[in-house]
This record gives C-alpha cells, sequence and structure tokens, in this order.
C-alpha cells in the first residue's frame, strides 16, 4: 500500500518524496569497528560524531544529451563516478554512432542531486582505555547534504556500500 501511494505521488511533478525510517531493529546497529562484509548491501545503523565534511556539490542523475547530427534528445541514467556518455543516438531515424557524431550534454535538462561527504568517528566514550576511535566516510544527498557539521553527534542510517580505491597502485576497499 505505500508503494502505491508512492507511486502516485511520484507521477506528481510538483512533489518530491524523501522517505525517512525510524525506530531500526538493534540488529541492524554497529559500532564502526564491527562492520564486516556480510553487511555490504544492507541497511545498518552506526552512531557517531561528524569528524569533517565536504562542501556540498551537485551529481548528476539523469544527464540530458543531444546528438549533433539529427538532434534527438535523450536520457541516461548516470552511477556514482564520471559522466557515462552515449554510444550511439537512441532515435530509430538516426542512430549514428558516437565516433560519427557528437552528443552534447544538455545540463539544463539533466536531473541533479545534492551530495555531499561526511566522516563520522566512533563516539570515544563507549571505548575501552587507550583505543583509538575508529572512522568511516558517509555519503548525504538530497535534502540532508548541508545539514551536519564536525562535532554533531549523529545516528546514521544507509546502505553500506564498498568502494575500490587504488592507493599506490594497490586496491583497496573502503566502506561508506
Amino acid at each position: 500500500k505505500i508503494r502505491e501511494r508512492i507511486n502516485y505521488w511520484k507521477e506528481k511533478d510538483s512533489v518530491k518524496i524523501n522517505l525517512r525510517i525510524i525506530d531500526l531493529p538493534e540488529d541492524i546497529k554497529f559500532e564502526i569497528r564491527n562492520i564486516r562484509s556480510p553487511e555490504v548491501g544492507k541497511l545498518i545503523s552506526v552512531t557517531g560524531i561528524i569528524r569533517k565534511n565536504t562542501e556540498v556539490l551537485p551529481r548528476i542523475l539523469n544527464a540530458c544529451f543531444e546528438c549533433s547530427v539529427c538532434g534527438h534528445r535523450f536520457y541516461i541514467s548516470q552511477g556514482k563516478g564520471r559522466v557515462e556518455e552515449p554510444t550511439r543516438c537512441p532515435s530509430e531515424k538516426c542512430g549514428i554512432e558516437k565516433g560519427k557524431a557528437r552528443f552534447k550534454l544538455i545540463t539544463s535538462d539533466s536531473v541533479f542531486v545534492d551530495t555531499q561527504k561526511i566522516e563520522i568517528q566512533e563516539n570515544p566514550e563507549n571505548l575501552g582505555g587507550g583505543a583509538q576511535p575508529l572512522r568511516m566516510a558517509a555519503i548525504l544527498e538530497d535534502d540532508i547534504s548541508g545539514k551536519l557539521f564536525p562535532g554533531d553527534r549523529v545516528t546514521l542510517d544507509g546502505i553500506l556500500m564498498a568502494d575500490q580505491k587504488m592507493n599506490a597502485g594497490t586496491p583497496l576497499t573502503e566502506f561508506s
């Protein structure tokens, strides 16, 4: 029933829905030091202190492109990294490949979301004597980006992601 209501409101152009789930069960609450690989891709809850944050930046969700040959405009859903460009025009009349035509990104018709990266640290009062608080990165999107600042005590609920980074040519996995 909730899904039906959300889908109904999604069809309305003037309505934007941000769903927040509260009172999550205890079995998904973790200390940063206890997060392990089985939690990747699952909903978890982490409590801590915000250590640092970045500025709020736009991230493209749905990029609008225009074919330089036929003028057809179309959208490509984007991931987290670089903008994925089209390989060919999807128009049945055109269908030209990337090397034979240019595809211009139309930012005014593309869909963006505000994004901010933060670093959260374990609460020092929850640690044993001499233990250093561990940290992890988190990505805030849309209406909650720009609302949290270093020193704020927070509980973050979200899907644990594993990103691969390169460090001096060595691949490392980082949770966020």
